[in-house]
């Protein structure tokens, strides 16, 4: 693997096959120690948050059925798979870094769609725990030679926030109120 590029919250790696790997952090965004997932700098560090965003990130893309398919990408991520309590990153699809620019009004149509569905999973899924959906970051881009339209970022506690009983709930708190009812482990 050769890292390719340092970003706040992944570090992302070429492979050999022509895929690249995410690797989740620790890091958080934010300022002075309080998270902020719109927020362009790192601002905390908490010892399981990569493990725990790419968990809840595996959680919502199998209730959604969002793994890229042949033809219909819907996210740009191959797989997420965990291996005996251990973290297993990533592999994306070998496009997926192609970050949008100016967009046409179609596909600006297409966003918004996509944006709508996959936010209308998460908030619902939230909901079911009693959990209020405040805002929710979705970063999207081109995964493949026609310009197709998908996520290419994670959905996890890292890029959103949510409330419980009128508290905010921090991003590790998140994985586990979600995951703990599937008898899933840490």
């Amino acid at each position: 693997m050769k890292l390719i590029y340092t970003g706040k919250t992944k570090d992302v790696f070429a492979l050999e096959n022509g895929n690249y790997l995410l690797k989740f952090k620790d890091d958080l965004t934010g300022e002075n120690g309080v998270f902020d997932p719109g927020s362009n700098t790192v601002g905390l560090t908490l010892k399981g948050a990569g493990k725990a965003g790419l968990r809840l990130t595996k959680f919502f893309f199998e209730i959604y059925g969002m793994y890229a398919k042949e033809g219909q990408p819907l996210n740009a991520f191959v797989e997420v798979t965990l291996k005996d309590d251990a973290r297993q990153d990533p592999p994306v699809s070998k496009d997926a870094l192609d970050m949008l620019g100016l967009l046409t009004a179609e596909e600006y149509e297409v966003l918004k769609d996509l944006a709508k569905k996959i936010g209308g999973v998460v908030k619902t899924e939230l909901a079911k725990r009693g959990i209020e959906l405040y805002d929710i970051k979705f970063e999207f881009g081109r995964v493949d030679k026609d310009g197709q339209i998908a996520l290419i970022d994670e959905i996890s506690g890292g890029n959103m926030r949510a409330y419980k009983n009128g508290k905010y709930i921090e991003p590790l708190l998140l994985e586990k109120l979600m995951l703990e009812e599937r008898g899933e482990q840490n």
